[in-house]
Formats: structure tokens, C-alpha cells, sequence
């Protein structure tokens, strides 16, 4: 679910989806077409990109913007070969370098080349520490291997810069539902809009937030009103369901 109210996207400055940064601000004219890639109008983007490569010879902002086009449409070689000349253009040219690490960052997540991602995130973070989204990124691949002491600081500090942000609420929350921090998970995603509680990862995670404060009946009302749109989640939903109806009976 896109997050629609922008006060709500801590992100909204940095991104046109929550793991690359190429739009830095609206989408003007010259990133009309990674908003189409975007779109998953892929083919019309890419050739109306490769219409203008002789005069982009040098622009290194310009192969970054293909290289994610190819990302997006999971086309990873293809991806991988022009964020390499996006950096072999970029010189000294900070804020680009920082936009491709993050992106590279996202290539080797695909790939699921998590010590490989991790070192491009921390690079895009080094080359620009004010961009939260390699921040963002970092974070994910550390709350995924159970490093929470290390996630818990630069999630805090990304809440704290943006208090509404959905996905830095949930992704405390699920920090602190993991180690076992129940009170503080349940405060945490109370604060997150109704609307976006039927999300699978977050209705998930909130309702066994509840189930182990206790909160049967709250929790199995967020399982049934779940989206239930991504594989990865439903068996997690379907076992917290059934535990919660013998509970119940």
C-alpha cells in the first residue's frame, strides 16, 4: 500500500519507492521517466532514455536513472553495468555517488547478497550522511539478522527527525515486539493511521503485539481485517488466528 498522505512518508523528499533515491523532491520533467519505471512502463521508458544517450555520454545522474529502471523491471545485470558507469562518471560529485550506492545497495538485496548491500548502504551513507533513506535501508538489513541493538539508534534518530513516517513507526515497533518490549510496540503502532493497519507486515506484527499483552479479541480483529496480499505473511496469519479462536472458545 503506497503511502499516500506525505506527512506520513518521512522519505517523501529522497524517493519514489521506499528503497531507491531518485527523486529528490517532485517529479519534474527530467524524472518523468523513472516515474514511468516506476509505473512498470518500463519499455517506453528505457527507449525514450537510450533516444538521448550520445548527449549523456558524461551524465552520471542520467545512467543511474536507467540503471533503476533495469532494477526495477529485475533485469539485475543490465542494472548492475550502468550504475558501474554512473559511478565511473560521477568524479567527485557526492550527492550521485550517495544515490547509486543506495541503489547498489538495493541490487545486492535482490540478490540477497546482505553483506554486499549492507557495505553500498554504509558507502551512500558516508558520501551523504543527511539522506535518511540508506539510513532506512542499513536499519532493514539489521532488524532482518536480529541485530537490534545496532538498528534500535538510527531508527530512534529517523522517528525522532519524522514522527509520523509509517514504516520508521512499524519498524521500531517490530524491534521492540522482538525483544519483547510489548507496551512500547503497542504504543508505537497505535500511532500508525487505521488505514494502513491492514498491511500485512504491520497487521501481523501488531496483533501478536497483542496476543502477548494479553488482547485476544483486538488482535484476531486485525488478522481478519488483513489484506492477506503477500504469501510470505499468511501463514504467520493463519497460525496467530487459529491460536487466538481455541484461546477465545
Amino acid at each position: 500500500m503506497k503511502v499516500d498522505e506525505i506527512t506520513l512518508d518521512g522519505l517523501r523528499f529522497e524517493s519514489l519507492n521506499r528503497y531507491s533515491i531518485n527523486n529528490l523532491g517532485t517529479v519534474k520533467k527530467s524524472k518523468k521517466n523513472i516515474a514511468l519505471c516506476h509505473k512498470g512502463n518500463y519499455n517506453e521508458a528505457t527507449e525514450d532514455m537510450k533516444s538521448t544517450l550520445d548527449q549523456n555520454q558524461n551524465n552520471p545522474e542520467y545512467w543511474n536513472q536507467l540503471a533503476t529502471c533495469y532494477l526495477l523491471n529485475n533485469k539485475l545485470s543490465q542494472a548492475k553495468f550502468y550504475f558501474d558507469l554512473g559511478l565511473k562518471t560521477s568524479k567527485k560529485n557526492k550527492k550521485i555517488k550517495t544515490l547509486i550506492y543506495n541503489n547498489i545497495g538495493v541490487y545486492f538485496m535482490k540478490l540477497n547478497m546482505y553483506p554486499e548491500a549492507l557495505g553500498a548502504f554504509t558507502t551512500a551513507n558516508k558520501y551523504s550522511s543527511k539522506f535518511s533513506t540508506p539510513k532506512y535501508n542499513i536499519a532493514q538489513i539489521y532488524l532482518k539478522f536480529g541485530l537490534y541493538k545496532k538498528a534500535k539508534p538510527i531508527l530512534v534518530k529517523l522517528l525522532k527527525k519524522e514522527s509520523k513516517d509509517i514504516d520508521f513507526l512499524n519498524s521500531l515497533a517490530h524491534l521492540n515486539l522482538m525483544t519483547g518490549n510489548y507496551k512500547n510496540a503497542k504504543h508505537l503502532y497505535s500511532r500508525i493511521p487505521v488505514k494502513y493497519i491492514t498491511r500485512d507486515d504491520i497487521s501481523t506484527n501488531y496483533a501478536m503485539t497483542l496476543y502477548m499483552l494479553g488482547d485476544y479479541k483486538k488482535a484476531l480483529s486485525i488478522l481478519k481485517a488483513s489484506r492477506m496480499e503477500l504469501s510470505f505473511y499468511q501463514t504467520s496469519q493463519n497460525n496467530l488466528i487459529s491460536k487466538i479462536e481455541k484461546v477465545l472458545k
